[in-house]
């Protein structure tokens, strides 16, 4: 049986000491006893212990900051002044070439939802449209959360 045969009592893995196994098992994995550094005690297996996936008993989750801090009107903060992607082949964040149109198509996500700002002619159109758009939606909540405002050109 996979994970019996691995001693681990008094082994550390990160906040976790493993002090005894115990009867239950997840699938082949021994589930251990563990006591943490912030002195609550929680069951991990085996196998998180050993790779690495449980660390704690959960107190390092709640001690991370909040990724409600960087979320506003269901967006995160950080996504709005994030670099374009490296798979972009326009070169500007937000406009891709749409061949059916035969023109460019400028895009802006906000809320988990994607919003075609428009189809422009150039590249150049379609990209001030497009920085248009993140001064006026992304701009107002980037400042409200005392974070500064996008800016312009390639990214």
């Amino acid at each position: 049986m996979m994970g019996s045969a691995i001693d681990l009592t008094g082994r550390r893995f990160d906040r976790l000491e493993a002090i005894e196994p115990t009867e239950e098992r997840d699938g082949t994995s021994v589930v251990w006893r563990c006591v943490c550094d912030c002195g609550n005690e929680c069951l991990v297996s085996t196998r998180n212990l050993m790779s690495g996936n449980t660390k704690s008993c959960g107190c390092l989750r709640r001690e991370a900051p909040s990724s409600r801090k960087t979320l506003a009107v269901g967006t995160d903060l950080n996504l709005l002044t994030r670099k374009r992607n490296s798979n972009n082949t326009s070169g500007v964040k937000g406009v891709s070439f749409d061949r059916t149109k035969g023109k460019y198509k400028a895009y802006i996500k906000l809320a988990g939802k994607q919003r075609t700002v428009g189809n422009f002619d150039t590249l150049e159109e379609a990209a001030q449209a497009r920085r248009e758009a993140e001064i006026e939606l992304y701009d107002p909540i980037l400042e409200a959360h005392g974070r500064k405002p996008t800016e312009g050109g390639e990214r």
